[in-house]
């Protein structure tokens, strides 16, 4: 886990590399869609509308739902699990990355070393958000892992993480409530913040246009 010999714009946040273990886990082929995301507005009592980012895309529910906050996204995994008997959240840092370098493999970007076959970024978006997998699927074949929406983690962020993460199953969790970790960087960003390594932070509670998630399901 890390920013390894393979990747020439490594952070200092992305490092030391280290060998990290994760038990069995699912990851969504993409990240979650508008449609989806209607779907459990549509169950909630005070008829929540979907976030005003999305207005533009409902026609075309095929979109990452995006302007949901770290905390809805953790309720739309809850209601998911009631829904399906089955244990689904965001995922860590560590599962997110192991899934995007196609199981751990050496690779810049989620599939390969160019970002444009895999990624949706300022220099091919054209300042836009676009459906998903409409770009070249990973290995594992899982799409926009880089690209096109930053994506929510489930652990706190600290600068120092890779200092102590534990070998088994990491997560970040400190005591008071600071920014989350976003990862996979977005259709405004340029290519060294799509990589794969590339740790990004926001507050928990903020609502951006271009930050969606996906979820994982735990085997």
């Amino acid at each position: 886990m890390g920013s390894g010999e393979w990747d020439d714009q490594g952070q200092e946040d992305e490092r030391p590399v280290h060998e990290v273990w994760l038990d069995g886990f699912w990851i969504a082929q993409t990240p979650v869609t508008v449609t989806q995301y209607v779907n459990y507005t549509n169950t909630l009592p005070d008829h929540h509308s979907i976030p005003s980012a999305n207005e533009g895309m409902a026609a075309s529910g095929d979109y990452p739902v995006v302007g949901v906050s770290w905390h809805e996204a953790e309720a739309f995994a809850q209601w998911l699990t009631q829904c399906t008997g089955q244990f689904f959240r965001l995922p860590s840092e560590a599962q997110w990355e192991y899934a995007a370098r196609g199981g751990g493999r050496p690779q810049k970007y989620a599939g390969c070393d160019q970002a444009d076959a895999v990624a949706w970024y300022a220099d091919n978006s054209m300042g836009r958000m676009h459906r998903v997998a409409r770009k070249q699927p990973n290995s594992l074949g899982i799409n926009d892992m880089c690209g096109n929406v930053c994506e929510w983690c489930l652990d706190h962020y600290a600068k120092s993480a890779y200092h102590y993460h534990e070998g088994l199953n990491p997560v970040t969790q400190l005591d008071k409530d600071t920014a989350r970790v976003i990862r996979g960087g977005s259709w405004q960003h340029g290519a060294r913040d799509v990589r794969c390594a590339d740790r990004g932070l926001l507050v928990a509670d903020r609502r951006e246009p271009d930050v969606g998630f996906r979820l994982i399901r735990m085997v």
